[in-house]
């Protein structure tokens, strides 16, 4: 492992735009600020976005922005995300194989 990669800082989520080049983001606040203040926008920048951190808190604030922003509320609990990847909860409070 080389050493740059070792210290280079986790990237939080990636946003592009129509014809452009990705901009990676590494701080949490600005990715979700930015995905808060292009969204609207979207139809017309092309603006795709890719979250990147296993961080449930910030997995679930994407979804929140998502669905406020289409006038509905996240069904998803935090527990939600915080699954391992293998499991996926259920509204019966049980754990389903994926």
């Amino acid at each position: 492992m080389e050493e740059s990669s070792k210290t280079a800082p986790l990237i939080v989520g990636r946003i592009t735009y129509a014809y452009d080049t990705p901009e990676e983001f590494t701080d949490a606040e600005k990715y979700l600020q930015t995905i808060r203040d292009e969204l609207p926008y979207m139809a017309t920048t092309g603006m795709r976005f890719e979250t990147l951190t296993k961080d449930p808190e910030v997995r679930k604030a994407v979804d929140d922005i998502v669905y406020d922003f289409n006038g509905e509320k996240n069904p998803h609990p935090l527990a939600y995300y915080q699954a391992d990847g293998q499991k996926t909860p259920v509204k019966e409070g049980k754990a389903k194989e994926r």
